[in-house]
C-alpha cells in the first residue's frame, strides 16, 4: 500500500496538494455564485448549482490541515490559548476589513440607479455587527449571513476552532471517539428527520437557512476531515474511503426515504464531506500547474471579496448593453471574477494576511512553544 505519511521526503508536494484542493474549493464557490447571478443560464446552472459543495471541501481541508499543524497540541490552557490566538490572527484581520468594506459597498451600490444592491445597509445593526466582530454570528440567526456575504461559513468554522483542541484530545485517548462523535451526530440527524416527518414539518429549513448554516448541521463534514487525516497518516486511506462511501450511500438512501429534495439541506454536508474525501485522493495524485497552487494560497481572500467582482462584472455587462446570452455571459463573468479576485487577493494576502499571521504566531509562541511551532511554520495559510 502506498505511503501517504507527511513525514516523508515529499512533504512539500503534500502541502501543495492541500493548496490545490483549496483552489478547487474557491473556484467551485465562485462558479456557484456566478451561476446564481444568471438565473436564465439554464445549461450552466445544471453544473454551477453544485459549486456550493466547495464550502464543504473548505471545511474538510480546514480540519485536515488543523490536524497536521496541531495533532501534537496538548489539552492545557497555554496550548489552547496559543492555538486560538493563531486562528484569530489568521481569520480576523481580513474579516474585519470585510465588515467595514461591505458596509460601504452596500451603501454605494444601493444608490446606483438600475443596479442591484450588494448587501443591505439595514442589516448593519449593532447586534448583527457585534456578533460578527466576536465571531458569534454562527449562533445568532439575524447576523449569521447578513453582514459579510458568505460570512456564515466563517462563523461556523470559528465555532469549530473552539472545539478543536478538545476533539484532538479525545482522538489521542482513542480514535474510536471520533467515530462515536460522528455516530452521535448521524443519530441526532436522522432522529430529527424522523421526528419532523412524523409531526408534519418535513422540509422545514432550506439551503439558505440558519439551520443549514449552523455548526451542528455542518459538523459531520469537519469530523470527516479529521478522520481523513488520521487514516491518511496511518496508511489506511483506502479504509476511510470505504467507510465514507458506505456512509454516503446510506445517507443518500435515507434522504430519499425521508422525502427526497425536502431534506437536501440536511443530507448535503455529510455527503459533500464524503465526496471531498474521495476528491482528496484524486487531487493528491495529480501534478497541477503552480498557478492553481497560488490560487489556493490566497483562497481565503478570494472567498471574502469575490462577491464584489461578481457584482462589478454584472454591472459592466448591464451598462455595456452587450447581449451574449445568459450562458456565455456567465462564463465570461466567471473568468473575470476569478482573474480579478485572484489579483486583488494577492495584494491583500501580502499586505494583510501574511503580516498578521506572523504577529499571531509570534504572540502564540511567546505563550507556548513546542513541536507545533515548526508545524505551523510549514502551513501558515490554512483556512
Amino acid at each position: 500500500m502506498e505511503n501517504y505519511s507527511f513525514s516523508s521526503a515529499d512533504r512539500s508536494h503534500k502541502l501543495q496538494f492541500i493548496d490545490n484542493l483549496r483552489a478547487l474549493a474557491i473556484l467551485l464557490v465562485i462558479f456557484h455564485h456566478v451561476g446564481e447571478a444568471f438565473p436564465d443560464a439554464d445549461y450552466l446552472r445544471i453544473i454551477s448549482k453544485w459549486g456550493k459543495l466547495g464550502v464543504q471541501l473548505f471545511f474538510v481541508m480546514s480540519a485536515f490541515t488543523l490536524c497536521y499543524t496541531g495533532s501534537k497540541l496538548p489539552l492545557n490552557r497555554k496550548a489552547a490559548v496559543a492555538f486560538y490566538i493563531k486562528r484569530l490572527f489568521r481569520i480576523a484581520p481580513m474579516y474585519y476589513l470585510a465588515i467595514i468594506g461591505y458596509y460601504y459597498v452596500a451603501k454605494i451600490t444601493s444608490n446606483i440607479a438600475g443596479a442591484k444592491s450588494l448587501g443591505d445597509i439595514v442589516s448593519y445593526t449593532k447586534w448583527n455587527v457585534l456578533s460578527n466582530v466576536l465571531f458569534l454570528h454562527g449562533l445568532y440567526p439575524p447576523g449569521n449571513n447578513s453582514i459579510v456575504p458568505g460570512g456564515w461559513s466563517i462563523g461556523c468554522e470559528m465555532l469549530f476552532y473552539l472545539l478543536f483542541p478538545f476533539l484532538m484530545h479525545l482522538t489521542r485517548i482513542s480514535k474510536g471517539y471520533l467515530l462515536a462523535i460522528q455516530a452521535v451526530f448521524c443519530f441526532v440527524l436522522y432522529a430529527f428527520l424522523l421526528a419532523a416527518k412524523l409531526n408534519g414539518h418535513q422540509g422545514v429549513g432550506g439551503e439558505s437557512s440558519f439551520a443549514y448554516y449552523f455548526l451542528g448541521n455542518q459538523m459531520p463534514t469537519f469530523l470527516l476531515g479529521i478522520a481523513l487525516f488520521f487514516f491518511w497518516r496511518s496508511n489506511k486511506f483506502y479504509n476511510v474511503l470505504l467507510f465514507a462511501s458506505v456512509a454516503g450511500v446510506i445517507a443518500i438512501a435515507l434522504f430519499i426515504y425521508f422525502g427526497s429534495s425536502a431534506w437536501v439541506w440536511v443530507i448535503l454536508p455529510p455527503v459533500a464531506g464524503v465526496l471531498s474525501c474521495l476528491l482528496a485522493k484524486l487531487v493528491s495524485k495529480i501534478h497541477i500547474n503552480k498557478i492553481f497552487t497560488s490560487i489556493g494560497q490566497v483562497s481565503y481572500s478570494m472567498y471574502i471579496f469575490h462577491f464584489v467582482f461578481v457584482w462589478t462584472a454584472i454591472e459592466l455587462l448591464r451598462r455595456s448593453g452587450l447581449n451574449w446570452g445568459a450562458n456565455l455571459s456567465a462564463i465570461v463573468t466567471f473568468c473575470f471574477v476569478v482573474v480579478s479576485s485572484f489579483l486583488f487577493s494577492k495584494i491583500t494576502y501580502k499586505l494583510i494576511e501574511v503580516p498578521f499571521v506572523k504577529i499571531g504566531r509570534n504572540l502564540a509562541n511567546g505563550i507556548y512553544s513546542g513541536k507545533i511551532r515548526q508545524r505551523e511554520m510549514e502551513i501558515s495559510g490554512s483556512k
